[in-house]
């Protein structure tokens, strides 16, 4: 079997959040996200919507949670181009979203939320 297990865990701060999300955020949150380093100013990642009108960049990462569990991470390539990683997420009580890639090599990472709206995400990466 090829399946390693990784885990990115997204830490929501989402006042009384029970096991779902409330409408707002998932209606914020499920799109594809893709890293505006532009409008980074020190506190967290910063990820705009892909049909943001971006500047020129040789390559940008980005992801999609959809609502039925399935994930799309979008990797820079080392041609610069995108690699493609399916994952499987999930929503758990302790307002965690935890993403199972179904091949990867790469470590546990966990990401708390700072904000989200419908043309922003801010991401600060934990240990």
């Amino acid at each position: 079997m090829f399946k390693l297990l990784v885990c990115i865990s997204l830490i929501f701060s989402i006042a009384n959040c029970q096991n779902t999300l409330d409408p707002a955020t998932e209606k914020a949150l499920f799109q594809h996200w893709v890293h505006s380093y532009e409008d980074e100013t020190g506190v967290g990642k910063v990820y705009r919507p892909s049909g943001y009108n971006f500047p020129r960049s040789r390559g940008r990462h980005g992801f999609q949670l959809k609502a039925n569990g399935d994930c799309t991470e979008y990797a820079i390539a080392p041609t610069d181009g995108t690699l493609l990683r399916a994952a499987k997420w999930t929503y758990t009580s302790q307002q965690i979203i935890q993403i199972e890639y179904l091949k990867a090599n790469t470590d546990q990472t966990r990401y708390q939320v700072l904000s989200v709206t419908d043309t922003m995400l801010t991401i600060k990466v934990l240990e």
